[in-house]
């Protein structure tokens, strides 16, 4: 069995057995549609290019990144 470990991508803990993450997707299927922000649960098992962050404060500072450079990373 693997032990995959989540690291979160705003401030860099590493995710442990309770804590209440997220998974933060941006969505552009065409360059002529809106960006779409989408906030999940976090899910190990996505796959979609995304990031993952620890709680409530990165989810805003991610947020607040996306606005202000138009990405998550």
């Amino acid at each position: 069995m693997k032990c995959e470990i989540f690291i979160c991508d705003v401030c860099g803990v590493t995710k442990k057995e309770t804590n209440h993450w997220w998974d933060v997707f941006v969505e552009q299927p065409h360059l002529s549609d809106p960006i779409h922000l989408e906030i999940h649960p976090f899910d190990a098992a996505a796959e979609d290019e995304h990031s993952t962050v620890c709680g409530e404060q990165c989810v805003v500072a991610l947020i607040s990144r996306f606005l202000a450079k138009g990405e998550l990373k």
